[in-house]
């Protein structure tokens, strides 16, 4: 490529987490020697090549971040939800905002545009000025224009703008990522959970629902399918009577939901809605 005189200025990926390390390795961060940028530079001063994400992949995946209907994103203790652009749509005129429901679609994770529509300046005013308590979702869409400004857009702005906005995005999620750490650091440390012998322990729980007679060690994902929910009822008879509840009410428990599968086949949603209504005070008698 030198003899072509074609430079390669930067290396990015498609947004894939994987290739950070080298990315990181490649830039020299965190560089143990002194920069001529001062001391808050820590990467090489001079690289010989940039490495970074694709900004078009690292936007799209926020907006599917957001639009996904089973996922609660806090920051701090205000919510950012899908729910407050659907209440936007449905209160407020397109020309004010410029979205349509079509833009909303959870399901195509691929299309751009609608990443584009949501990170406009009118959708931010339109949902601070029109829906309450939405004022995490516009920060989290502003983010979302920042990006697209200094990188994708190539929007008239100085260096120096462009530089502020993306700090403006890194600060906000250094400062997130900081306060979840916070909020999440008190869990217990549960070192025997970073192994796979849970999941062992499981199939172990499904072999040994297979008769004596047989020896197939490996199972049909129908005939595993038709054991979870047994397994998970004496999963929990055995958390219940670890946890002070009456052992003898436990080996009833266990006792009924054994027979159950036993004489009316492994039925797995009704053996495990048995175990729900055998643990009834009313009826466990």
């Amino acid at each position: 490529m030198d003899k072509e005189g074609i430079i390669i200025v930067g290396h990015a990926s498609d947004g894939d987490p994987r290739p950070i390390g080298s990315m990181l390795d490649g830039m020299e961060m965190p560089s143990s020697s002194n920069s001529t940028y001062g001391d808050d530079y820590c990467a090489t001063a001079l690289p010989e090549r940039v490495y970074m994400q694709d900004y078009t992949h690292g936007v799209n995946k926020l907006k599917v971040k957001i639009l996904k209907k089973d996922v609660e994103l806090l920051l701090g203790k205000f919510k950012i939800s899908r729910l407050h652009l659907e209440t936007l749509l449905a209160n407020v005129h397109k020309s004010v905002h410029g979205l349509s429901p079509a833009d909303l679609n959870d399901g195509d994770k691929m299309k751009f545009q609608p990443a584009l529509r949501m990170s406009k300046q009118c959708v931010i005013d339109a949902l601070r000025a029109h829906v309450p308590e939405s004022n995490a979702t516009a920060l989290y869409l502003t983010m979302m224009k920042d990006i697209v400004d200094t990188f994708i857009t190539r929007t008239e702005l100085c260096p120096v703008q462009n530089v502020f906005k993306i700090w403006h995005v890194l600060f906000i999620l250094r400062a997130w990522r900081n306060m979840c750490m916070r909020k999440y650091n008190g869990l217990p440390y549960l070192p025997e959970l970073i192994q796979s012998q849970t999941c062992e322990s499981f199939f172990r729980s499904a072999r040994s629902l297979s008769t004596t007679e047989s020896t197939v060690i490996n199972f049909t994902m129908k005939g595993f399918e038709s054991k979870i929910n047994l397994i998970q009822a004496k999963t929990e008879i055995a958390h219940d009577a670890s946890n002070g509840i009456n052992r003898s009410d436990c080996l009833l428990l266990f006792c009924a939901v054994s027979l159950i599968a036993y004489y009316g086949g492994v039925n797995g949603t009704r053996v495990h809605q048995l175990h729900h209504v055998l643990k009834c005070p009313c009826t466990i008698r």
